[in-house]
């Protein structure tokens, strides 16, 4: 049974919250705009990893896209929208203590 990759209450009420002012923001067009800024991550995984942490990824509807920079060297790029960054921070965690993550770290501009 796939484990959840949030295990923190909190932080999965604050995706959710997080979410609903995101498509406030784009459906009725009020409220600060989400989508301006976006912090990159850098990843190392295991090739074989890479459609695994993908779907994980995009389970969590928005937190990150995850781009493969190298496939064959398993390295994937996450562009994080600001107001995600703590969560996904927490579900790339979580999945090094699963998948064993060789490094995570944030790409300064």
């Amino acid at each position: 049974m796939l484990r959840p990759y949030l295990k923190n209450l909190t932080l999965r009420r604050k995706v959710i919250n997080t979410l609903y002012a995101v498509y406030a923001s784009l459906i009725l067009g009020v409220g600060p705009r989400f989508f301006m800024d976006t912090i990159s991550y850098r990843a190392k995984v295991n090739k074989n990893q890479i459609g695994f942490i993908n779907s994980i990824i995009e389970g969590y509807d928005g937190i990150a896209v995850v781009r493969t920079l190298d496939p064959k060297e398993g390295i994937l790029e996450l562009w994080v929208s600001p107001f995600f960054e703590e969560v996904t921070a927490e579900v790339m965690k979580n999945l090094a203590e699963e998948i064993g993550l060789e490094y995570y770290y944030k790409v300064v501009p």
